[in-house]
């Protein structure tokens, strides 16, 4: 929906319907009337939800009715971290952004771009170290470094 592609000098379509010339009319109405919602909904609403949840209930995550639901995103980390599953979530949706909205840009700009963004998370993961395991913190940091060498 929101990624295009270059089909000409000058001209770019949409890599979902080569029919559909980017930013036209109907491309900007396809994407407020379709995107946009599953955006807000999916990408901004669930997660943001959830951390409201979460932070809500953040002195009482021990007990049964909050791990009932919520264990699963927190379970495995410092008690102060116990929001850093939405930070990888956060990271994740940063590095497809980058991907769709960055598309029609020269390649070395998305690239620098996210080799950015993972780069200063890899000094927030390094400065709170949020994984109670040692070796998780080693094994994060080392994927987001390996993401970060294979953008080039």
């Amino acid at each position: 929906m929101f990624q295009c592609i270059k089909v000409d000098e000058s001209e770019y379509r949409t890599k979902l319907d080569l029919t559909m010339k980017c930013y036209s009319l109907e491309h900007i109405k396809w994407s407020f009337m379709l995107g946009l919602p599953i955006i807000l909904v999916w990408v901004v609403g669930c997660p943001l939800a959830v951390a409201v949840i979460l932070f809500k209930n953040r002195h009482s995550l021990e007990e049964q009715r909050i791990q009932r639901y919520m264990l699963i995103l927190y379970q495995g980390l410092r008690r102060k971290v116990f929001y850093w599953e939405l930070v990888n979530t956060a990271r994740k949706v940063v590095m497809v952004a980058i991907n769709v909205f960055m598309s029609t840009a020269p390649i070395i700009y998305s690239s620098v771009t996210a080799v950015l963004v993972l780069i200063g998370l890899i000094r927030v993961q390094l400065r709170l170290k949020p994984y109670k395991n040692p070796l998780n913190n080693d094994l994060e940091i080392e994927s987001m470094v390996t993401g970060s060498a294979t953008l080039f």
